[in-house]
């Protein structure tokens, strides 16, 4: 806002005043509105993810028209941006990796824009150096950024920036905010080992082993316990930038397998094959171990297949929206040498959700 000039009085001079609503203002002060300042956080389309799985983020905004006022000599302007923690931010040597353009021309680290990483080491903050020379033009910012675990609660990050409002106080600051945080998304399955005679009973000690594809590639997990996997791309790292580590099977617990990151970085449907390798405990696992299919769709609102509307699971040929369960009961005998007979029977319980975690 603009308040007017000093009033004087006789002998008093009239520095501020009230306005209806109540609220002081500084004569003389010129407030820049934080609505004239915009922050939007894209990515090229949404992906699902896994951990390994890499995103390009986009910051866009702009700076105020500090140049419409001759008092304005020095403003400051940064943009910062805030990941989760399961969010690697990709700085590169000299912090390379962090792009920023004016009206699409890219600007010169060091000279043009400097950039500050935050305590935490994954979140940064880029400051121009002469936001006047800057003045109105539109600013972007884009890195890369690449998941390192997707056994948490959300994925997400948070850009916002802080300008001078007052060219009399560098005190003063306006705030930009996206207007909404942009996430991550993780398709998650559970899956559950069942005892033939009572349903209610949870089998332990079952391996599967899962391949993906056409080509039957072997699926890696890493195991964060309670019987749940994070599927994990090839030469994946940590947060502390170490190899992630891997099991090559999933094994039943006394709840329920869950798996998460099916379906990564792709637009079009990935077919899973589940082999059971090792059978429950006090189980033989038989000729023909349970082996079954699960194909992850994922489905978009337009046919450009920027924006993800959620997940279409098929489980073998019956196909399951929403929410789905699946029975396999299986009751095998096999007869070996010395006259015994050994039966057994057990199955599986396959409970899909459409499930489209910010996970």
């Amino acid at each position: 806002m603009i308040a007017g000039t000093t009033i004087t009085n006789g002998q008093s001079i009239i520095k501020s005043t009230t306005g209806r609503d109540g609220q002081s203002f500084t004569l003389g002060q010129i407030n820049l509105k934080a609505e004239k300042v915009e922050v939007q956080k894209t990515t090229p389309g949404d992906l699902l993810s896994q951990i390994g799985s890499s995103h390009e983020f986009t910051i866009t905004t702009n700076v105020p028209n500090y140049g419409d006022y001759q008092d304005w000599t020095n403003p400051q302007f940064s943009i910062s941006d805030t990941p989760t923690s399961n969010l690697t931010t990709q700085f590169g040597a000299d912090n390379a990796g962090i792009g920023v353009k004016a009206n699409g021309v890219a600007l010169t680290s060091g000279t043009d824009y400097t950039v500050t990483k935050a305590a935490n080491g994954n979140g940064f903050t880029v400051t121009l150096s002469n936001p006047l020379k800057q003045s109105g033009n539109a600013i972007t910012v884009t890195y890369t950024a690449v998941v390192n675990a997707v056994g948490v609660d959300k994925t997400n990050n948070t850009a916002s920036v802080t300008f001078d409002n007052n060219p009399q106080d560098h005190s003063s600051h306006g705030t930009g905010t996206t207007d909404s945080t942009k996430h991550l998304y993780v398709a998650s399955v559970p899956l559950q080992k069942i005892a033939f005679s009572d349903p209610n009973t949870i089998l332990l000690g079952a391996q599967f082993t899962v391949t993906a594809g056409t080509a039957n590639t072997p699926v890696k997990f890493h195991d964060y316990g309670n019987g749940v996997y994070g599927i994990v791309k090839d030469g994946a790292v940590d947060a502390q930038g170490n190899p992630v580590v891997t099991v090559d099977h999933i094994t039943s617990s006394d709840t329920q397998i869950v798996i998460k990151g099916l379906n990564a970085d792709s637009t079009d449907a990935t077919t899973y094959t589940f082999k059971e390798t090792k059978a429950p405990t006090d189980y033989l696992l038989g000729d023909n171990p349970v082996q079954f299919t699960l194909t992850v769709q994922p489905t978009y609102k337009e046919p450009a297949k920027k924006t993800l509307a959620g997940v279409t699971y098929s489980m073998d040929s019956a196909n399951y929206k929403n929410f789905m369960a699946f029975r396999c009961l299986v009751w095998v005998g096999w007869s070996g040498g010395g006259g015994w007979r050994v039966v057994w029977g057990y199955g599986y319980h396959v409970v899909v959700h459409r499930r489209l975690a910010v996970a």
